[in-house]
């Protein structure tokens, strides 16, 4: 893949992310069957920083979903796995949880998401996903 065609993949990459991150911004209170917390403002726009500036393009676009706590969760598919990580704002801490649904290999992580170490933990999960 030349420049021309990383940079492009990068640009369709963000914005792809970002849509769906701002999708985040519709959901009200009591979205959940009438409970649930909608995500606030300064969460969506702290994890739409994140992922739109530090997120490695070659990486598959991950979907975003509210928890009825009021947090995120990230989700990917990729081949036969299935990974999310669960995002607690308060205290800035993600729970993984990868499957493969084939071997059913499980893996449990929890991670500080103010670290750069561990977003690139993260992130090199998601490229063994790929490779496998």
């Amino acid at each position: 893949m030349n420049k021309n065609q990383k940079t492009k993949q990068h640009q369709n990459n963000r914005i792809t992310i970002e849509t769906r991150i701002n999708e985040l911004r519709k959901v009200k209170d009591g979205w959940c069957q009438g409970g649930g917390v909608a995500p606030p403002c300064k969460d969506i726009d702290w994890i739409l920083n994140h992922f739109t500036h530090a997120y490695p393009a070659e990486l598959p676009s991950p979907y975003f979903y509210p928890t009825p706590d009021g947090g995120i969760q990230v989700e990917w598919s990729i081949g036969d796995f299935e990974a999310s990580l669960a995002i607690n704002f308060e205290r800035k801490i993600g729970y993984w949880h990868m499957l493969h649904m084939e071997r059913d290999d499980e893996d449990y992580s929890k991670y500080n998401l103010d670290s750069l170490d561990d977003w690139s933990h993260i992130y090199d999960k998601i490229r063994k996903m790929m490779k496998d």
